[in-house]
This record gives structure tokens, sequence and C-alpha cells, in this order.
């Protein structure tokens, strides 16, 4: 690892990430993209270059020990950088990390003026909310969906690059992959004995058109317990559980809210901070949930995956992963609408079968399925 005390020697590169977690996760190509260009940078720039990686406390934990960046800095968003006052405090974070360079991942006002205030010299970012005058190289915002979300953030590596008189190589498949080897010391959670766990997020914080309906979830729960023998662990924050309050209403069975607890269904939604959701989601053989970041998580740590698209688009924000599916509705013109409620006569994903994506997770898990039993 570069010293990060040598302001001299190094070219220093601050890589603001975005704010909602699903977003941190798929910006997670764009690390590993400069990281395997730090041979070039050092080769055709005279100098290696420091990657540090701007985050919000809550998701940091998630790249403590990443061998892809050299630093971390905390963002406190709701803390001493939040407000209007933040701002500014922001950019003397900023100014005092002597960088070189910045990369901002978050498309607001807010991170852009920080960045112009903090005097780095090389500002790289999309010229949205009005901050074309804020960047240097400013890169004109893709449609919504053209392309992945994940090739947005590496193009602004690439331009970043490119700035430097640098040609970067071609984009590989690798590239397309969400990683976190930052997680790979984390020991899977006890998940007790009996049949294989599969992680369900049942909630999503943008609104309910994003969000396959209770009744669908709870038929597709009900069908691999019976026929599969599985367990269910839900996983979410506290707005989550009202999604569990109304699925326990529609399936009688074994519940339990405590870990290492052998019940069928266990409720863990706002009971765990984001270290242990990655345990539960290690020690699970599957995932199902919606577009959220948990499904993005999932996707990143390797597992089985399967998102539930309704409003979104899977062409910008699908999981990413050779062991991953976006499962949507047919025949809806309308979407994706992005929108957090449907105001249509049908809400398209209540047209999603359980059998549907029962067969979407078997189809991942294969041989695989009674492999896990008391894992």
């Amino acid at each position: 690892m570069i010293d990060p005390s040598d302001k001299h020697s190094v070219l220093r590169l601050l890589v603001l990430a975005p704010n909602w977690l699903g977003d941190v996760v798929m910006t997670t190509p764009l690390l590993s993209f400069l990281h395997a260009n730090r041979g070039a940078v050092s080769k055709g720039f005279g100098r290696p270059f420091t990657l540090c990686l701007g985050i919000r406390g809550a998701w940091a934990g998630l790249f403590r020990d990443d061998d892809r960046i050299d630093e971390l800095m905390v963002i406190e968003r709701g803390g001493r950088h939040g407000g209007f006052g933040g701002v500014f405090r922001l950019a003397d974070t900023l100014r005092q990390g002597g960088f070189d360079a910045v990369i901002i991942g978050p498309p607001s006002l807010r991170s852009g003026l920080a960045a112009k205030l903090s005097g780095i010299s090389d500002r790289v970012g999309y010229r949205s909310d009005g901050r074309s005058l804020l960047l240097n190289h400013g890169v004109a915002p893709q449609r919504r969906g053209s392309i992945h979300y994940s090739r947005e953030m590496i193009h602004l590596g690439r331009v970043w690059l490119e700035s430097l008189g640098l040609v970067p190589g071609k984009i590989q498949d690798r590239d397309w992959t969400s990683s976190l080897p930052g997680c790979e010391s984390l020991p899977p959670a006890n998940s007790g004995e009996g049949g294989p766990v599969w992680a369900v997020a049942p909630g999503t914080t943008y609104g309910e058109a994003k969000t396959w309906p209770v009744a669908r979830l709870a038929e597709f729960i009900r069908l691999a317990v019976d026929r599969h023998g599985v367990r269910f662990v839900f996983l979410g924050d506290g707005t989550a559980r009202g999604f569990t309050t109304r699925l326990k209403e529609q399936i009688t069975g074994e519940w339990g809210d405590e870990p290492q607890s052998n019940c069928t269904l266990l409720d863990l939604t706002g009971k765990t901070d984001l270290t242990a959701a990655v345990r539960v989601l290690k020690a699970s053989q599957a995932f199902v949930g919606n577009d959220s970041g948990l499904m993005h998580l999932a996707a990143a740590l390797g597992m089985p995956t399967i998102g539930v698209f309704g409003s979104s688009n899977p062409d910008w924000t699908a999981p990413l992963g050779q062991k991953t599916r976006a499962v949507v509705p047919d025949g809806f013109s309308c979407r994706p609408c992005y929108r957090k409620t449907c105001n249509q006569p049908i809400f398209c994903l209540d047209t999603v079968s359980a059998d549907t994506v029962l067969s979407e997770v078997l189809k991942l898990v294969g041989d695989d399925l009674n492999g896990r039993e008391g894992a």
C-alpha cells in the first residue's frame, strides 16, 4: 500500500462515493478499473497514485480491508457535513486531504460545490443538477438506463485517465461485476440447523412501485417452504418491519426474531447493522428481493441473487454477477416508469407469480439446493 503521508511523490485521487447503498456497491467496478490502471498511471504520468474513497460512515465498514483503496475518508452526512454549513466543512475536509483530483459520484450540486470550494484542481463528474461550472472535466449525463449505472461510473474513471493523457484499455467483463473484497474476512453468521436458508429483503426505500406485493411474496415463501424445506431470514431497516408484519398476517408458521434461531421464518428487519447483514447473507444460500441496496450487496458477495423489478430499470440497475437474475413483468409499456407509486389500473409487479420467481431461484442454486442444510 502506498504511504498516504507522502503527498509529494504520489498523485492523490479521491473518489466520492454516492449516497445510497446500492449505488455505492455499483461503484465498486470503478474501484477495480482504477486499481487495474495503477501501472499505466505510474508509467505514463511518472508517479503512482493514491486512491482514497470518500464514503458515508454507514457504508464505510464494507471497505475497511479493501486492497483496491489506500485510504478511507468518512463523510458525516448526518453530522458535521450535513446542512448548509456542512458544504463548507466538507470542502475544508477535502482540502486537508491534499488531493490532485476528485471523481464525484453523487450527482448533486452539493457535492460539486464542495469539490470546487476545496481547491482540488481536477474535478470529474456528470454535468447534472446545474453544476457544469463547478467541474473542469464535466461529462454529459447519460439517458437513464441507456447503459448500466456501473458503466456510468467507470466512464468517469476513463475521463480522468484521459485527462492525464493516458488511454485506458477496454472495459473487460470482470469490470461489470460488483465486488467487496473488504468483506472476505467476515465469517458467516450461525444459521442454526435445518434446511437451506434464503434471505429476503421485502421492502424498498424509494416506494411501493418498486416492491413485489406482500401477497405474491407470501405465496413464494409458502411454495419454497412446502416444496423444498427452505427456511427464510428477512433483512432490512426499521421501515421494512411493516412488510414483515403484513407477511405474518398471511403466513402461519414458526416465526422467530432472534439470531441463531432454528425457526422456519426469522425476522431480523431493523435488528442488524450492515456488518451483521453481510454475515447473514454469507450464511444464506440465495437472496430474493426488490431493486434495493441489499440486492446489490448480496450480488457483490457472490450470492445467487434474484431482483424483482417493477418501476425501475434492470438495464440501469440490475444486480451484477454470474449468479444473478432480474425478474421483470411482461407486457407493460408503461415501465420503467421510475414512479414511487403506481398510477395504472393493473400494477405490473402484481403479475409476477410466485412460481416464476421460485423457478429462477432454483435455476441459480441448482444442485446445491439441499447442500447447505445445517450450514
